[in-house]
């Protein structure tokens, strides 16, 4: 498993992660928000919650983030006060950038 060396969030809007090898990474606020993989988020009544979030991207802000070990990081977000989530540094440096 790969660790970032640098984690910053950009005015609540953009991830940015460096890697060892150099590169970095710009993952949306919405993106995150939207690959979600909690237990709420993919039940039916959150997964419309959800949805509903989403069909607002430019409103979605990262509130807070928090390492989780030294496999993930947990993100909380605006404007519904998500927080559940645990990002593995894996799937976040699977995702494809600022969505």
């Amino acid at each position: 498993m790969e660790t970032p060396e640098k984690i910053e969030i950009k005015g609540g809007k953009i991830l940015s992660l460096t890697w060892g090898d150099g590169s970095t990474q710009d993952i949306s606020a919405s993106e995150l928000r939207s690959a979600c993989m909690c237990a709420t988020c993919r039940e039916a009544t959150g997964a419309r919650a959800t949805a509903a979030v989403l069909e607002h991207p430019a409103q979605i802000e990262i509130t807070g983030a928090t390492l989780v070990g030294a496999y993930a990081i947990n993100f909380g977000f605006a404007p519904d006060n998500h927080h559940t989530g645990i990002y593995s540094f894996d799937s976040l440096r699977a995702m494809t950038g600022a969505g």
